[in-house]
């Protein structure tokens, strides 16, 4: 995905309950100021940083953030290696 630094984005992550599934990317996490994490309804806003996000169950997890630095950065589920299961923003 391309990005523009200092533009507003939102992230919807879902996942359908088959399996645990964690989401991470300190890099991307340290880049990006989060206005909020929205889980299943339940708002947060993290004054610190955020390391991973992780699903036990069902449900979505909405990440709406600013870009503030340029760079390529990835999100993704730990220990995999496919691009279905990564995503890349390109923040120019």
């Amino acid at each position: 995905m391309r990005c523009n630094p200092a533009k507003y984005y939102r992230l919807a992550i879902d996942l359908d309950g088959t399996a645990e599934l964690a989401v991470a990317g300190s890099a991307f996490f340290r880049n990006i100021w989060i206005n909020e994490i929205v889980i299943n309804s339940i708002e947060i806003r993290p004054m610190g940083g955020v390391e991973s996000i992780e699903f036990d169950q069902e449900g979505r997890a909405t990440i709406s953030f600013v870009t503030i630095r340029p760079g390529t950065f990835t999100l993704r589920v730990p220990n995999t290696n496919s691009e279905a299961q990564a995503a890349v923003f390109n923040v120019k």
